[in-house]
């Protein structure tokens, strides 16, 4: 278009690919303050100052921080400059979903609502009680749900009268204040069984609308989306009729302008639907309704907010030459997020050491927001990429495309969710359409999706298939061995543990997940074969080889890090790199996708200290009084502290919650005892700070 771009960051996002594809970056900063004043991405001040001063004639707010914002898009405003998105005066009528329900409740009577509760206007804002106790006449389970923003923050599902409805609220509350500034929430009946439908709206100046169809987003945990997808497998085309209509008629009774989503939830029996909420920004989801449409929505989104008319805008960022969009979706696509979080789905910190895209392959796009190098803190959402892939075929061809992408993408250094991904992509129920949002609480088994991935090819040993944990610690071990050599100044070809007398079996030990693998090998004459013996400790089963298994390292590049292994006549292509800060052999391996982070537990006989990622919440030491400490997992902010010092707790009582990565997690007591606290409410914490001690009563003679 012709546009030159200005990128904002803050002191951790450095070097972030968004600040490399601008013209132009700019530092905001701090991600937070001293005193607790908006800082970095959200102070609106200090954002539209910085856009005045270079010269910017316009702001994409994006889809998040700010975009929903009234307030800043009245700032923009005031500043002399154009909001590229809905006015704010919109944005406070829609953004928040009390504010939605009523302003639809009075212009578009028709519109069906999900049974709940919600204060009209001129009601006092209600304390969490009084919530609680209008609870009470709803049917349960119940969701409290926060007034603003999305994406599963400030949501809590209470499943009967007899859970802690208080604490479910509370809890929901606080998350929807750190979250989105506004502690405001509504309670709904929590309809199961359902479908997450949403339509894609679009509005100009002139009081025209337009939908471009629906997106399906059923495949959910913790009320965020996993999977996203056009068109819905369910819908069909009357469906997609009504749905369509009804949205465009809520964006004209709004007289909406500019990009926006109609959240629905469909029940599959009847096929009847219910509004949710109106998303007053692009979402992040956008990518597959542009795919199936043609339309370029940013591209539509500046047109709109430079004044043309619809038709104009629709026709100036169509992407295949065509005039306006097709009658009907075209093609499939789908898109999934990639997350740095554990095998428990707890997001977690630490550092990008290789990331690798395959790219030019015909109907794959990756949106990424890390590079090698990048630092995954604790104050941003740990979203890594977007996965978007299409095809004109089959839904299932792009699925395959996805997870072919999926198993391509190198993530080493940081756990993350693509092996739980490709587990869902490839789960029955996802391919035959009829998930719902309930349907990995419901149908699956939360342990399965961390299972690791099935080789296409797997190669037996005395009948054995040989798992990807066992593989991959072999081929680790045989390049922890190669990469010792290499590293040598003279007598490279000399494998590391050579010795010219007596051959000894070496041991190389290596943790994974809690897993113990011991690897044993004999030095041979060549450094790029191990005949390698294994033992490995998995949940209490020991597996062992009976006898060596010869490994080969076949070949490796240096710049790229890709290695050719061999084992049992089968060659397989792996990405390896050792990693000296955190003593990690880090192994990804192609065919299946998994990344592998081996924690080097012992270089022959020497001991080497263990360190594991941190995630959230707390781990558990004993002091040298017998108490057990409670220590937070990665920095942090103190949330709340529940108990005072002195005060009798029981197992598993909440004692402190945790607030990091825009996550709330509760640090309960190990064991039942006298608590004593060492933070307090408000303290910006360390991974590793004590947070606090239970000293266990001592048992009567």
């Amino acid at each position: 278009m012709g546009i030159i771009t200005i990128a904002i960051f803050t002191d951790p996002d450095k070097g972030a690919p968004h600040t490399l594809a601008a013209d132009m970056a700019i530092n905001l900063g701090p991600p937070v303050s001293s005193d607790g004043s908006p800082a970095g991405y959200i102070n609106i001040p200090l954002v539209v100052k910085v856009a005045k001063e270079a010269g910017a004639d316009a702001i994409h707010p994006g889809y998040g921080f700010l975009s929903e914002r009234p307030e800043f898009a009245a700032a923009v405003v005031e500043a002399g400059l154009i909001f590229i998105g809905p006015t704010a005066e919109m944005i406070s009528s829609m953004g928040s979903k009390i504010g939605a329900k009523v302003l639809l409740k009075t212009r578009a009577a028709a519109v069906p609502f999900v049974p709940g509760y919600f204060p009209m206007p001129g009601e006092a804002k209600p304390t969490p009680a009084e919530l609680a106790e209008k609870a009470k006449q709803i049917r349960f389970p119940l969701l409290v749900k926060a007034a603003a923003g999305g994406g599963g923050k400030g949501m809590r599902v209470i499943w009967n009268k007899s859970d802690d409805l208080m604490a479910g609220i509370e809890s929901a509350m606080t998350e929807a204040r750190n979250s989105f500034g506004d502690d405001a929430v509504m309670l709904e009946e929590y309809m199961q069984g359902v479908k997450h439908i949403e339509v894609q709206i679009l509005g100009d100046q002139h009081g025209n609308v337009m939908h471009l169809y629906e997106r399906e987003c059923s495949v959910q945990r913790r009320h965020q989306k996993l999977i996203e997808e056009a068109p819905s497998p369910f819908v069909t085309p009357e469906l997609r009729d009504a749905l369509g209509t009804a949205a465009c008629s809520i964006a004209k009774c709004l007289n909406y302008c500019n990009a926006g989503t109609v959240e629905f939830i469909v029940d599959p029996r009847d096929g009847k639907f219910y509004f949710l909420e109106v998303n007053t920004r692009l979402q992040v989801e956008h990518a597959v309704t542009e795919c199936v449409t043609g339309i370029d929505l940013v591209r539509a989104q500046i047109h709109v907010a430079s004044g043309k008319l619809l038709a104009d805008a629709v026709r100036l960022s169509m992407r295949n030459g065509a005039l306006t969009i097709p009658k009907q979706p075209v093609g499939y696509s789908v898109e999934v997020r990639v997350y740095s979080e554990n095998d428990e789905f707890q997001p977690c910190i630490g550092t990008v050491v290789h990331w690798d895209e395959e790219q030019g392959v015909a109907g794959v796009d990756y949106h990424t927001t890390v590079r090698n190098g990048s630092v995954i803190s604790v104050f941003y959402d740990g979203l890594l990429t977007k996965v978007i892939t299409y095809a004109t075929e089959s839904r299932d061809a792009a699925f395959n495309k996805l997870v072919r992408a999926l198993r391509s993408l190198v993530c080493l250094g940081l756990q993350n969710n693509k092996r739980s991904l490709i587990h869902l992509l490839n789960h029955p129920i996802v391919r035959q359409g009829s998930m719902c949002t309930d349907f990995i609480d419901k149908s699956l088994d939360k342990k399965t999706l961390t299972l690791p991935l099935p080789y296409n090819l797997s190669p037996t040993h005395n009948s054995t298939v040989l798992d990807s944990l066992t593989k991959a610690s072999m081929f680790a071990s045989l390049f922890l061995s190669f990469a010792r050599c290499r590293a040598r100044r003279q007598w490279c070809a000399i494998p590391a543990g050579f010795r010219s007398a007596k051959k000894e079996p070496l041991l190389q030990r290596l943790e994974y997940r809690g897993n113990v693998l011991s690897v044993t090998y004999t030095a041979f004459s060549s450094a790029q074969t191990l005949p390698i013996k294994y033992t490995v400790q998995k949940g209490g089963i020991t597996n062992s080889a009976s006898h060596p298994l010869d490994v080969t390292l076949l070949r490796y590049c240096p710049v790229s890090h890709v290695t050719m292994f061999e084992l049992l006549g089968v060659q397989e292509k792996c990405v390896c790199m050792f990693s000296e800060p955190s003593n990690q052999v880090l192994v990804h391996i192609g065919c299946t996708g998994e990344d592998y982070d081996f924690i080097v537990l012992q270089k022959f006989d020497e001991k080497t200290p263990t360190t594991i990622g941190p995630t959230i919440g707390q781990r558990s030491e004993t002091d040298a009084s017998g108490g057990f400490i409670a220590k937070a997992q990665m920095p942090a902010k103190v949330l709340k502290v529940l108990k005072a010092t002195g005060d009798k707790v029981g197992a598993g009582e909440v004692v402190v919650s945790l607030e990091s990565m825009k996550m709330e997690s509760k640090v309960a007591a190990p064991v039942s005892g006298t608590v004593t606290l060492s933070v307090k409410q408000g303290d910006l914490i360390q991974g590793g700070k004590i947070l606090f001690t239970v000293t266990p009563e001592k048992k009567a003679d």
